[in-house]
């Protein structure tokens, strides 16, 4: 994904307190874009993130969230 210009990927801290080989070693991905990200851009990720969830079931997304800060 931070291929592309403007993604910011962050790996997220798994949830479960036991290793497990078979289990993931990640929680979850972060993606975030940058306030220019271009719509063909954008469809790219979504084509990608279609391919994996083919392959390993549908992920669970989250609204992003926004914060603002004004002095």
């Amino acid at each position: 994904m931070q291929q592309l210009a403007g993604v910011t990927a962050t790996l997220l801290t798994p949830t479960f307190t036991q290793f497990d080989y078979f289990n993931s070693q990640v929680g979850g991905l972060e993606l975030t874009l940058q306030d220019d990200f271009s719509p063909g851009d954008r469809q790219i990720i979504e084509e990608i993130l279609a391919f994996y969830a083919k392959r390993y079931g549908t992920p669970e997304r989250r609204p992003a969230m926004v914060s603002s800060y004004t002095a």
